[in-house]
């Protein structure tokens, strides 16, 4: 895979967080796009609907009004084809039965650069 040509949208509240995420993906070669919250991601896909964005990378639980559980369901209601990986350090902040409207693989808090860059290859391969 041309990993190049593959741009990943990065939604996390925590700056830390988001800043190491955009480091291990650029390094290896996505193109990486970045919004702190699920209302500033949804805003930004509402206002460029050619944005090429192969795969979403969001933290679960975010303030405002989409957490990233809502907001992935946004995005995919615009793009129904886009693939969605999942960030969580809080498993049981994740609202009750919520799990099932998780659209795609949960990566654990903290995670590796190894296991990052593995997960969303393998979204981005069609393997989850």
């Amino acid at each position: 895979m041309n990993q190049a040509a593959k741009t990943i949208l990065v939604v996390d509240d925590d700056r830390d967080v988001r800043d190491l995420a955009l480091t291990i993906l650029e390094a290896a070669g996505y193109r990486v796009i970045e919004a702190a919250n699920g209302d500033e991601a949804h805003r930004l896909l509402l206002a460029h609907p050619d944005l090429q964005i192969d795969a979403i990378f969001t933290d679960v639980v975010m303030p405002g009004r989409l957490d990233g559980i809502d907001f992935a369901r946004a995005a995919r209601l615009l793009r129904p084809r886009l693939g969605v990986l999942y960030a969580t350090g809080f498993a049981n902040l994740i609202r009750e039965n919520r799990h099932s409207e998780l659209q795609g693989p949960v990566l654990r808090k903290p995670y590796r650069p190894g296991e990052l860059l593995g997960a969303i290859g393998a979204l981005l391969d069609g393997v989850n």
